[in-house]
């Protein structure tokens, strides 16, 4: 809603003295003319200032003599985004005066164009320009006087309630004869209907809310049901574009993990909490599942708790890859030498996943942002309409994106939030916020936003609705809820009383809480800071629901307050007083780079190589995930990620006893060289990097000579050590030798810049 419209609308809801008619009378201009353009068709708008939903268009026209003899008239309704509904008149204007009446009812057959959908009362809920159109096979401009022209609100008699059911149940794989359902762990099972009465607004869960009611080999489960009106996006070359691809519908999504019947029950429930709540159970079929067992979810490790593991097998999980936030960013393309990347969101990410799975990355952060694929945001953006109603293009896209992400191995770190839209400062986006008063919102501040009764019932039926339709997918690796939270307004100043910190703690808690509730897949839950280690709030890392941390790690350069990035990989874990570790969660850098504002191509090139490797030597849950995605891709710029990948085959760093450790290097020159090495029982991975290169980038001699001391008594047998090129991710060389007693040390072939190995035990004498 405009600022214009909401100031309109307020004064004339105050206007207590004058009926609506007389104001819209008071509106209508009482000459206005039409000139046909047969046999093309006109139209007209009816102005319209109720803040009632409109349900009749009413006019007095005159018709000429000169008019064509089979002129026709309809009303007309349309949305922001420009999808239109029609009504004909069932008589053909003669020449004379004509009072036109067209009552807006649910049960009739507006048609739809240019898009196939079905009329009903959502529909309804999103037209805001309503009017005439004229139409005639022969040519003719003659004109058409109107002295009234107006969209109003009538008071009808108040109508009996129909009886509430579920109409329209399809449910897959169902048998010939409707007593079975059949499905397979793994695979995504659904089933589809539609309420009767039909919703003003199907997205409000209290105005209808629908679950399955399951039972059998994964226990009772309660599986949320979502409003999803089919969508097609198209590449338009310079962007993609959604288009409605038919009638709405309500669906629901299982994915099942364990084989055996399960028994299901419908359940729909109109005006929840209310005097007019209406209950309707339905039993279905039962679900019969086959398959093995499966569960190709990221999940917090059960013994190791620094680490992720996937499948019923559990198997290691170290997730590496980048932040693509959204497919192109302002920031980068100023930056770095990085072009803008058009906006065909769902091609583009394709593209990108393509180019990271050959390098054998697996995760990526993407943001729910306004400009990305955000659900809900101000009704004057396209594809919009304000609180409580989502962009159903959105939705689609980011079906389509988490497929294909699935399909390259490419799990999604998702971000709910992001901080500019509760900041006026930083990145801010206050100023188009829907819940921003200026725009016709409930809020005058944006910290409002984190205590609010309307935001905060807005945001959990978001969150219901992410759930219903997200959340059976494994290519969802976690949600993060706000991206550089202590970057909002909240979080600078705090409110009723309470600090920032202790205000975001509370939010957080109530937030986390929320998603394990919904989320009956049990993904990985967490929030995260700006700024490094050091940035966190203690109390909110410490809060149960939150499974994992995630930070950023920029730093300026040497010389102006920069340290080496290696050195904050391992103090983000391992700092004797602030080193996350503490907290027995994992540990996650989801943006990374230089500075916030990028950094000389040399000093990025050396942290976009070395910052894989020092967070997995220092016990992080994954790769740091670069910010500067688009110089990366433009770049072509993906060996890092096939350098580390190679390394990590057949590997798992889990273990109890597995700890990192700072090595003794024997160098010519002293604190030249940073290593760090993860000792596991039975194997150690070790890393070496040049101080200077992973500062700057610098041109940095060849390094011959350089010895690891590992350990003073290490016991006798036999070992393999295994050189590799972290650069490339190829092995240099390996052999195999006896080890009699005492300290081992392990002299390195000569290397620039960065260097990795492995030594393994064979056997103990």
């Amino acid at each position: 809603m405009t600022l214009l419209r909401f100031i309109v609308l307020f004064l004339i809801a105050l206007s207590a003295q004058l009926s609506w008619a007389t104001e819209i009378d008071e509106a209508a201009d009482p000459r206005l003319k039409l000139k046909l353009q047969a046999p093309l068709t006109s139209f007209i708008e009816a102005p319209s200032l109720l803040p009632k939903p409109v349900n009749a268009i009413q006019a007095l026209i005159h018709v000429p003599k000169d008019a064509p003899s089979d002129l026709g008239v309809g009303a007309y309704m349309k949305d922001d985004d420009g999808n239109w509904f029609q009504l004909s008149h069932t008589n053909v204007l003669k020449p004379g005066t004509h009072h036109l009446h067209f009552s807006i009812r649910h049960d009739q057959s507006w048609q739809s164009e240019p898009f196939f959908d079905v009329w009903n009362p959502y529909q309804h809920y999103l037209a805001y320009n309503y009017g005439l159109f004229f139409w005639s096979e022969q040519e003719n401009t003659c004109d058409i006087s109107i002295d009234l022209l107006r969209a109003l609100h009538v008071e009808f008699l108040e109508e009996k309630k129909p009886p509430a059911r579920l109409l329209d149940i399809q449910l897959d794989n169902i048998n010939s004869d409707g007593t079975q359902c059949s499905g397979k762990t793994g695979e995504r099972w659904t089933m589809r209907c539609n309420p009767d009465p039909m919703l003003s607004n199907p997205y409000d869960s209290d105005l209808f809310e629908l679950n399955l009611i399951m039972d059998g080999p994964q226990g009772p489960l309660s599986i949320p049901g979502f409003y999803q009106k089919p969508t097609r996006i198209i590449d338009g070359g310079d962007r993609d574009r959604a288009l409605p691809d038919g009638p709405g519908y309500f669906s629901l999504r299982f994915r099942p993990r364990l084989p055996g019947t399960y028994s299901m029950r419908l359940e729909g429930i109109w005006d929840k909490g209310s005097d007019n709540e209406r209950t309707v159970s339905c039993p279905l079929p039962a679900l019969v599942v086959s398959g093995e067992p499966w569960d190709e979810y990221a999940r917090i490790d059960k013994n190791d708790f620094r680490f992720f593991r996937i499948g019923v097998e559990e198997r290691f999980h170290w997730p590496l890859g980048m932040n693509i936030r959204s497919v192109t960013d302002p920031r980068g393309v100023e930056r770095t030498s990085a072009v803008a990347t058009p906006e065909r969101i769902v091609h583009a990410y394709k593209a990108y996943f393509d180019r990271l799975s050959r390098a054998g990355a697996n995760s990526v952060e993407i943001w729910m942002a306004s400009w990305n694929v955000g659900l809900e945001w101000l009704d004057e953006w396209p594809g919009f309409h304000g609180i409580g109603a989502y962009h159903e293009g959105n939705a689609q896209r980011l079906d389509e994106i988490l497929d294909y992400a699935y399909e390259k191995n490419i799990r999604v770190i998702l971000v709910i939030n992001n901080h500019g839209q509760a900041s006026f400062k930083t990145d801010r986006e206050w100023g188009t916020s829907p819940f921003n008063s200026k725009n016709g919102g409930p809020l005058d501040e944006a910290k409002q936003f984190f205590t609010h009764e309307i935001p905060l019932h807005a945001q959990q039926e978001r969150r219901r609705y992410i759930c219903a339709r997200y959340a059976d997918h494994p290519a969802v690796l976690c949600w993060k809820l706000f991206s550089e939270m202590n970057l909002t307004d909240m979080a600078r100043n705090g409110l009723d009383g309470l600090s920032g910190p202790e205000q975001m703690r509370l939010w957080h808690k109530n937030a986390f809480d929320a998603w394990k509730a919904l989320d009956t897949y049990d993904h990985p839950v967490t929030s995260h800071w700006s700024g490094d280690y050091r940035v966190p709030y203690r109390e909110l890392v410490a809060l149960e629901n939150m499974d994992f941390t995630a930070i950023d790690a920029y730093h300026g350069r040497r010389g102006n307050g920069g340290r080496l990035l290696a050195q904050i990989m391992y103090d983000s874990t391992l700092h004797p007083t602030l080193g996350l570790s503490a907290y027995k969660k994992p540990l996650v850098c989801t943006e990374f780079g230089a500075s916030a504002g990028a950094g000389p191509e040399p000093q990025l090139t050396a942290e976009h190589m070395s910052g894989p490797w020092a967070a997995l030597m220092s016990g992080h849950a994954s790769s740091p995930h670069l910010w500067w995605y688009e110089w990366t891709d433009q770049g072509d710029r993906f060996h890092p990620y096939r350098a580390i990948s190679e390394f990590l085959k057949g590997e798992d760093f889990r273990s109890p006893q597995a700890r990192c450790v700072h090595l003794h290097i024997n160098h010519p020159q002293k604190e030249v060289i940073w290593c760090r090495a993860w000792f596991k029982p039975g194997c150690i991975y070790g890393y070496l990097l040049d101080w200077n290169w992973g500062y700057e980038g610098l041109k940095i001699p060849l390094h011959q000579k350089v010895s690891i001391q590992i350990g003073s008594n290490v016991k006798p047998g036999t070992m393999q050590i295994e050189w590799w090129d972290a650069s490339t991710g190829h092995v240099i060389s390996s052999k195999t030798f006896k080890h009699q007693s005492g300290g081992l040390t392990l002299t390195c072939p000569d290397f620039r810049r960065h260097l990795a190995f492995k030594l393994r035990r064979v056997s103990q004498e």
